[in-house]
């Protein structure tokens, strides 16, 4: 998930970076901000977090983990 700040622009190209990947574009999602409480429900519809190295999620990952989605972390 991803979140739209005015700038559409990035969208495709992101999209295009996965799909080369094997990762279907439609899974790739873009929001607006909004209220705290739907932030979390709509992080609990993501299937795992990737905390990755060398700069970690802080605040990302716990939000993560409160929202019950699983965390793969590089220690």
């Amino acid at each position: 998930m991803g979140y739209k700040d005015g700038r559409d622009s990035y969208e495709p190209n992101i999209k295009k970076f996965f799909k080369k990947r094997g990762v279907d574009p439609d899974r790739i999602v873009f929001s607006s901000l909004f209220d705290k409480d739907v932030h979390l429900q709509a992080k609990s519809h993501a299937n795992l977090l990737l905390d990755t190295h060398p700069y970690n999620g802080h605040m990302t990952v716990a939000e993560a983990l409160w929202a019950g989605v699983p965390v793969v972390t590089f220690p």
